[in-house]
């Protein structure tokens, strides 16, 4: 079973400032912030052991909608997809902690 969801980072958003004047980029970790947000709504666990690989392949801007694409390998692996307009932004593979237990 998948899951799917729509974000949008605004541009008022704390984690833009400085980064980067006159032409805004959300850093990083925002994005990846979102997607485990994505998967404890899914999933309902409280802990990541890791985040297996993550590839940032275009740049995303603040006010730009994207959605965040869960898909299960295993019982504690998770790979995921931001895309924006059918265009993979981002993608990688989280790996669950073995003791991931229901919130």
């Amino acid at each position: 079973m998948d899951y799917k969801t729509t974000c949008v980072i605004e541009n008022g958003h704390p984690g833009l400032d400085g980064h980067f004047p006159g032409n805004p980029v959300v850093p990083g970790v925002v994005i990846l912030n979102k997607v485990i947000q994505a998967v404890h709504d899914w999933k309902g666990v409280r802990d990541i052991a890791e985040i297996m690989s993550v590839k940032f392949m275009a740049p995303v801007r603040p006010d730009m909608f994207f959605d965040i694409i869960l898909l299960e390998q295993n019982t504690h692996g998770i790979k995921f997809e931001c895309c924006h307009d059918k265009k993979c932004i981002v993608k990688g593979s989280i790996k669950l902690s073995p003791e991931a237990g229901a919130l």
